[in-house]
């Protein structure tokens, strides 16, 4: 028993509508945290500046953790991207079942003309009218020679002694009612041939406005669909050259978070040594005077920035996370909005304009 074709998920109108609205709003909410954040992030570095500067800590760890991070993200991606091709495949199966179908469709007409037309030909009647005809001609005939014939003409032999009625001849009243049966047959396939050329006209009409009608609709609901999608394409292309703006803005604020953090790193470096020389004075010379106590104090007040930068550094690398996987969603779903396009506008309109549906 051959396998069945998986019936592929199917959306409505009215899911396809809120998918697309999602996608907006998530990428427009995703840009406005990203510039919530930016702002934020300009003005810690604003006033952190003013006191230290700091070098990054640990690059090369972040960095391998960001690799492995982003190999594990397109691993996802890639395993994404065969499962919706599978899909895809799925769905040119249902497309070719469709079409199949329609094509069955167009069988019953056709049978229901061809039923017509051995109908039409009636072998049956028209040999009783030829041969009833051929008949009456030879009859004729023989009857013009017979009442040619003259006493003083050499008569043919062979017809003397006959009996003056045959057997198997037939009264006046029988052939009359013969012929009139035979007339009247032959009006009635006539009259069943005129009502059937009828019916089959009609059917033709019928089967003819039917398919037209059909083709119209489709082709009304491809545009329409055409035209929904190439516009959801167009906004979503909108959405994605936002973000990739946004994600170069974000990367100018990391960029200037982790000057930030280098510069107060030299600046810390600097408070404690200054704070260690102080602590190797002699005897009542290691005076807790104002200049230990702000030298204490500027190296908290430093540690704090840099936890603040640090945090706000972790905070802009989530953002960009966000953000690439927003460019990748949008990315994706143009991707899969220009593949409708092609199917829909080239390959199944191209399809259409073919179609070429005469009544006969």
């Amino acid at each position: 028993m051959a396998g069945l074709v998986r019936q592929p998920q199917r959306f409505t109108h009215k899911e396809w509508t809120y998918s697309n609205n999602l996608k907006y709003r998530s990428a427009e909410k995703e840009r406005e945290i990203s510039q919530g954040l930016q702002n934020e992030c300009d003005r810690l570095i604003e006033e952190t500046a003013k006191r230290t500067e700091k070098t990054l800590k640990d690059v090369e760890k972040k960095f391998v953790d960001l690799r492995i991070a982003n190999v594990k993200y397109w691993k996802s991606e890639v395993n994404k991207k065969l499962q919706d091709t599978s899909e895809e495949t799925e769905i040119l199966d249902e497309y070719f079942i469709r079409l199949k179908k329609t094509l069955e469709a167009t069988e019953e007409p056709l049978h229901f003309a061809q039923q017509c037309l051995l109908s039409r030909l009636n072998r049956k009647a028209i040999y009783n009218m030829k041969k009833d005809s051929s008949d009456k001609l030879q009859a004729q005939h023989l009857d013009e020679y017979a009442l040619s014939l003259k006493p003083t003409d050499e008569l043919p032999s062979g017809f003397t002694n006959v009996p003056k009625i045959e057997p198997n001849s037939f009264t006046p009243e029988e052939w009359q009612t013969f012929s009139t049966a035979s007339v009247e047959n032959g009006d009635r396939q006539l009259q069943n041939s005129h009502e059937l050329r009828s019916i089959i006209d009609g059917i033709i009409q019928q089967v003819a406005s039917d398919i037209k009608r059909q083709i119209e609709t489709t082709n009304r609901a491809l545009n329409k669909r055409i035209s929904e999608t190439r516009s959801s394409k167009a906004k979503l292309e909108e959405h994605l050259s936002a973000i990739i703006k946004e994600i170069s803005n974000i990367e100018d604020t990391l960029h200037e978070l982790e000057k930030a953090i280098q510069d107060k790193d030299g600046a810390l470096r600097l408070a404690e040594t200054r704070l260690g020389i102080r602590k190797e004075r002699p005897n009542v010379e290691l005076c807790r005077d104002p200049a230990n106590y702000r030298l204490i104090q500027e190296v908290e007040e430093i540690k704090r920035d840099i936890e603040q930068l640090r945090q706000r550094l972790h905070a802009a690398h989530a953002s960009l996370k966000a953000l690439c996987r927003r460019q990748l969603d949008l990315e994706e779903e143009i991707q899969i909005k220009a593949a409708t396009l092609f199917i829909d506008e080239v390959q199944c309109m191209g399809i259409r304009e073919s179609i070429k549906f005469s009544s006969f």
